[in-house]
């Protein structure tokens, strides 16, 4: 049964209000299952099942699914649609409140898709993980810096954005911006398929974008290093249209002939904006100015 379908059977109207657009497409289904690279013995957390739908399709590629449904409406429904699908876990409630680890610990372990050979069920948790979701829009970015926050992160994460904010999220110089840097700094980036409206139920306004991460083994920064490297990131591009001096003296505190020198010292122009400095810049940069700070 198709999407359209499934939704008039189960008398499913989206919310707006929770930014709900039904992907229905197969095509476009299968091509984000393919982007995850899923094998038998992964480990997937979806965000936001909605009626099951890309569900559905990696319940038969994955091992276990971890399916974090925010709607209350939608999960007795989902948890009848899923009910085939013995590997896939429905938890309700925020993803941005939920104690991943736990739920994590909570899973069996790899389970055989359906028609795979049966596999054995382990007792040890696993921490490494697949992201795969179709994001609501409003929040895309608050459920990626819950992920990168994680003391196990995902290994790679899948999913479907705006198309405008898969442009910003693998952006580079002259065109960086904080969302750039924030993803880039946890993963290497790419949009793996433009995806017009008419793929989804209702149809949003504007086009979107499947986006693959592939995150970093290692971080350049410890945690606390990386939590002021933020900080002074943003910083830097809380004044856009001003050379990029003129916030990073007010964020760090230093007059404007301290935070030249240092931005001379590292090979960067003070007349240039933020949106012109690379990742590796921001980084060098950033070990200057954390230097100077207790």
């Amino acid at each position: 049964m198709d999407q359209r379908s499934l939704l008039r059977r189960h008398s499913v109207r989206p919310r707006k209000g929770m930014g709900q657009h039904f992907l229905v497409s197969r095509d476009i289904l299968e091509a984000i299952a393919a982007a995850a690279s899923l094998q038998p013995d992964d480990l997937v957390v979806e965000v936001g099942p909605g009626m099951g739908a890309l569900t559905q399709v990696i319940a038969g590629q994955a091992g276990q699914i971890l399916a974090v449904e925010l709607d209350q409406e939608l999960v007795p429904k989902l948890q009848e649609i899923l009910a085939p699908h013995q590997n896939v876990r429905i938890v309700q409630g925020d993803i941005l409140q939920l104690d991943l680890e736990r739920e994590l610990a909570a899973m069996p372990g790899p389970a055989a898709p359906a028609g795979s050979p049966s596999s054995v069920v382990s007792a040890t948790p696993a921490p490494r993980y697949k992201v795969v979701a179709n994001l609501p829009y409003y929040i895309t970015t608050p459920i990626l810096r819950y992920f990168f926050a994680q003391r196990f992160r995902p290994s790679i994460i899948v999913v479907t954005v705006q198309e405008e904010v898969g442009r910003r999220m693998t952006a580079d110089p002259p065109e960086m911006n904080f969302l750039a840097v924030l993803v880039q700094f946890h993963g290497q980036p790419r949009i793996v398929q433009r995806i017009a409206p008419g793929a989804f139920y209702p149809p949003p306004k504007v086009g979107s974008a499947v986006v693959h991460i592939a995150m970093r083994e290692t971080l350049p920064l410890d945690e606390r290093q990386a939590q002021r490297f933020l900080r002074l990131v943003s910083g830097g591009f809380s004044q856009p249209r001003k050379q990029v001096h003129n916030p990073l003296a007010q964020t760090c505190g230093l007059s404007r002939a301290e935070i030249v020198g240092i931005l001379r010292e590292n090979g960067i122009d003070e007349k240039r904006r933020a949106e012109t400095l690379s990742l590796e810049e921001w980084l060098r940069l950033s070990r200057r100015l954390l230097a100077e700070q207790p």
